[in-house]
Order: C-alpha cells, then sequence, then structure tokens
C-alpha cells in the first residue's frame, strides 16, 4: 500500500486521492504511517497558497477529511482532529477561514 499512494497520487492528483480516502477508512494511527506521503501530495496542492498558515491548515483539512467518519464537513472534520491533537486548536474556526479564503 505505501508504494501504491504515491503513484496514485502523482497521476490522479485531487479526486483520486479524496475518492481514495473513502476506499481506504483511515484512521489516526494510518494516517500517521503515511504523513510523508500525504506532505509530498500536499506540497503539490498547496503550491499555490501563498501564506504559510493556509499551507498548515490545508494540510488539517486534508487530515480531517481522510479521518474516518461519514460526514466531512467541517464541524465533524474538526471534532475528529481536535480529538487526536487533545484540543490544542480551535479546529473549526481555521478550517472553515482556510476554506472561506481558499475559495
Amino acid at each position: 500500500m505505501k508504494q501504491l499512494l504515491p503513484l496514485v497520487l502523482l497521476r490522479y492528483r485531487t479526486c483520486a486521492f479524496l475518492q481514495l480516502s473513502y476506499i481506504l477508512e483511515i484512521d489516526a494511527r494510518k494516517l500517521a504511517k503515511h504523513k510523508n506521503d500525504l506532505t509530498a501530495f500536499l506540497d503539490q496542492v498547496a503550491a499555490s497558497l501563498a501564506h504559510p498558515r493556509r499551507r498548515r491548515w490545508c494540510e488539517c483539512y486534508f487530515r480531517g477529511f481522510l479521518l474516518d467518519g461519514q460526514c466531512k464537513s467541517v464541524e465533524p472534520m474538526a471534532a475528529r482532529l481536535q480529538a487526536i491533537e487533545q484540543g490544542k486548536n480551535d479546529y473549526e474556526q481555521a478550517l472553515q477561514q482556510f476554506l472561506n479564503q481558499s475559495s
């Protein structure tokens, strides 16, 4: 799987990566194992984001999107990220701002 993921990412970019998340049922432990793959992918995706904070929240958005859970809206994704990080950030507000500024 680890060798397949970068190939899929490079070939199909964002759409395939997002579709793959539904198939993989990624939990926090699996997501941590693929952190380097995710970082390499996001380096390509976030290259157009001018501010380093946007890059950081882009990564958080993708991590939240890939984690287990049926609902992929900001509030549930923020709650999943909050549970992993033990409340270190206000993920909901930051993700909302990221999405609003990026559109």
